[in-house]
């Protein structure tokens, strides 16, 4: 959420995630608590106004995270990389890399920013290039050992627990509800999570075929301003007229899929989802181009497996790869001659050097309210609420307590397991970084 509000200059929101007594260490300076910090990034960074100019790019795209979790499950701590586009149109465009070591607490129900430490590692100019480089060996608030138990020693014996040797069976049958409710959601977001990542590897490679069988049988695609197309084969044949039908040995494609923030609906029979793409796409002698832009997309749980329903792609800045986004800035293609789309695109909207907001399905996860967008832009009139999913029904017996507990406690494992996984290979790109051969070693 950091990276979404940063990305569009929604400065209140991203003063929002900060905990009352929360602190961020900028190079500016350090600044305490939600109002300082959304005077300071509508003032310093959003130079007065809220949302970004028209002509300038902001994305603060944040990858690579390796979070642990205190014993007590009340505090946290995480580090990111982050990879910023910065500049404006006719003026100037560079890259910037940063990391970021960041506390985090578990107040008034939610979590919050505690403490976030910038770190610049490297910026460079884009054209004409030129790098400087910042601190490197930064400190680690994880090791190789840790790494990979997100969560360390924070479960209990069920017999440490007074309530448990008291409670009544409907105290246990509700409380054992809850746990199974949040235990599903989060092996779906899980799913939706690897769902989404896999279409992005298949976009790749072309591999169409593969691409159109991840949606539902009334799914649609909508890439920009190309309209919309419904159904697996109006998909298939779409992405062939528009991307052609394979990858060549002198082409590259890739899509990156970065910052993807899942909710789940109360049911647990659909999601939604925003992310950043990512891409570089091109062909060797050709010419290539850079595309970054933010996808809000559907899923629909079909016969227990995750489907996408709806994929809704705005392309926020493409560019020529040589000149960069300070000399170039392309517009978003219309609907295609040669293979018309079932229905038009259903919002109409600028690509960079213009502004546009496109909206969260989601609000505010620490406030609660509706994201608070630049004056004249309203909120989509579907934004979510935060209501959570019905209680299943509780077990009967100790028989059917013993089966659903196993079975809860396999959900809540394979959540855990897909933390560490990510958190290795996050940890193991941080050391290769800094060239720490042994604790790369370590965690394989």
């Amino acid at each position: 959420s950091y990276a979404h509000y940063a990305e569009l200059g929604l400065w209140l929101d991203l003063g929002d995630l900060f905990a009352r007594d929360g602190v961020a260490h900028y190079a500016q300076g350090d600044y305490r608590g939600p109002e300082s910090l959304r005077k300071f990034y509508l003032q310093e960074l959003g130079r007065g106004q809220m949302g970004l100019a028209e002509g300038r790019i902001y994305p603060h795209i944040m990858i690579q995270p390796v979070v642990t979790v205190a014993p007590d499950c009340k505090t946290a701590r995480g580090r990111w990389h982050v990879i910023a586009m910065l500049g404006s149109y006719g003026a100037s465009a560079s890259w910037a890399g940063v990391v970021y070591e960041n506390r985090y607490v578990f107040e008034d129900g939610v979590w919050k920013i505690s403490e976030l430490s910038y770190n610049s590692q490297y910026s460079g100019r884009y054209n004409p290039p030129g790098v400087s480089l910042s601190k490197w060996d930064l400190p680690y608030h994880f090791t190789a050992q840790s790494a990979g138990a997100p969560l360390g020693n924070s479960a209990l014996p069920v017999s440490a627990d007074v309530s448990l040797v008291s409670a009544t069976l409907e105290t246990l049958q509700q409380r054992w509800g809850e746990l199974a409710r949040r235990g599903q959601q989060l092996l779906d977001e899980t799913d939706v999570l690897n769902l989404q990542h896999t279409y992005g590897y298949y976009f790749d490679q072309k591999m169409w075929a593969a691409v159109a069988s991840l949606f539902a049988n009334d799914g649609t695609i909508e890439l920009g301003l190309r309209g919309v197309y419904a159904g697996r084969a109006k998909i298939r044949r779409a992405l062939n007229v528009i991307g052609g039908e394979r990858l060549s040995d002198d082409e590259v494609n890739d899509h990156l899929q970065l910052a993807t923030v899942v909710h789940i609906a109360p049911g647990g029979r659909t999601a939604k989802a925003r992310g950043i793409e990512l891409s570089v796409s091109g062909t060797k002698g050709k010419g290539a181009q850079w595309e970054e832009g933010i996808f809000e997309n559907e899923y629909v749980k079909v016969d227990g497996i995750w489907k996408i329903l709806k994929v809704h792609y705005y392309p926020r800045v493409i560019t020529d790869y040589e000149l960069g986004w300070a000399k170039d800035a392309k517009p978003a293609s219309g609907p295609s001659a040669a293979f018309p789309p079932d229905r038009p695109p259903t919002e109409a909207y600028g690509t960079y050097p213009k502004m546009y907001y496109p909206r969260f399905h989601n609000n505010n996860p620490v406030t609660g309210v509706a994201v608070q967008y630049p004056p004249g832009i309203t909120p989509d009139s579907t934004q979510r609420s935060s209501t959570p999913a019905a209680l299943p029904s509780p077990p009967r017996s100790v028989k059917e307590f013993t089966a659903r507990l196993t079975e809860l406690e396999k959900q809540i494992d394979s959540s855990s397991a897909y933390d560490a996984a990510e958190n290795l290979v996050s940890a193991y790109g941080y050391y290769l970084d800094d060239s720490r051969d042994e604790d790369r070693k370590s965690v394989v």
